[in-house]
């Protein structure tokens, strides 16, 4: 089903059942999600519950959190920087276009398209964005481990 524009309750409760529903295929099996996120998770998240590559990496994401011991400094690391490596994307494209305006305005123009979002700022974001989707994710975890 697709939704424009759905409200929090909705994306939970669609992340929930995607999760239950995709947690038995193979291609989301714990020794597979350390692995990072594949083609073969998208084709089979696609094939057989028909979810879509975007939703299909929330769910991965949240099957990553649950198979990552968080108490393992290393491991909890790199569950870390591949989440906020997703949720930076939208600012490295935002700055490439910005480096693409650069030929096109004046010195003065480009120093204050420049500055909308200082980077300690978009940092802040980065970071208040990446505690709101694990609180998001884990609360999907206790639910399911509820049932």
């Amino acid at each position: 089903m697709t939704v424009e524009d759905p409200v929090e309750d909705f994306i939970r409760l669609r992340d929930y059942i995607d999760v239950i529903k995709c947690r038995p295929l193979p291609a989301f099996k714990h020794e597979n999600l350390r692995n990072g996120f594949s083609k073969e998770m998208i084709n089979e998240a696609r094939k057989h519950r028909k979810i879509n590559q975007r939703q299909c990496r929330r769910v991965y994401e949240i099957l990553r959190l649950e198979a990552t011991n968080l108490n393992d400094a290393e491991e909890h690391r790199q569950y870390r920087l591949e989440i906020k490596k997703r949720l930076n994307a939208p600012f490295q494209k935002e700055k490439a276009d910005l480096e693409k305006l650069r030929f096109a305005l004046t010195p003065d123009e480009y120093t204050t398209a420049i500055a909308t979002m200082a980077q300690r700022e978009q940092l802040n974001v980065l970071e208040e964005s990446y505690q709101e989707t694990i609180k998001q994710y884990k609360r999907i975890l206790e639910r399911i481990a509820a049932t």
